[in-house]
């Protein structure tokens, strides 16, 4: 005669598991939003401190090449003063990585509270992010070979 292990019984159920995915979304959505504000107000005063606080590139120190970050800190400045296009001369990587994040930001979103489960990860989410990051390489070299 086999003797089975015993069957264990879940301590948690699958609300509480679905309440901790969704806790830190919140306190992220909460806080952007408050950051979000406080740029609104004292968009001068951040521009200034990243400036200020901002270590220079240090892969462009060592090598003498642009790397796809170079500028960003000049484009967070221009996107916090809404000059978007200048943002877009300092790095053009800049917006397009910001989009990125938001897009993927929403998509947690509507996975962790909508019971419409099609957001998870298909064939044209994968899709952008590959082209993604074919963007970041062409970037990367058609930045150094122009100079921009």
């Amino acid at each position: 005669m086999q003797i089975l292990p015993p069957i264990s019984v879940a301590t948690q159920s699958p609300k509480h598991h679905l309440l901790r995915a969704r806790i830190p979304l919140l306190i992220s959505g909460v806080l952007v939003i408050l950051l979000s504000l406080y740029g609104i107000f004292y968009t001068a005063e951040i521009a200034t401190a990243i400036r200020e606080l901002s270590p220079g590139c240090t892969f462009r120190r060592l090598t003498g090449i642009s790397c796809p970050g170079c500028g960003g800190t000049r484009a967070a400045g221009a996107l916090l003063r809404g000059d978007i296009w200048g943002a877009c001369r300092y790095n053009l990587l800049l917006p397009i990585s910001l989009l990125a994040l938001l897009i993927e930001y929403i998509r947690l979103w509507l996975v962790n509270f909508t019971r419409y489960n099609r957001w998870g990860y298909s064939r044209i989410y994968i899709r952008f992010f590959i082209i993604y990051t074919w963007l970041v390489c062409i970037w990367f070299i058609v930045r150094n070979i122009f100079g921009i």
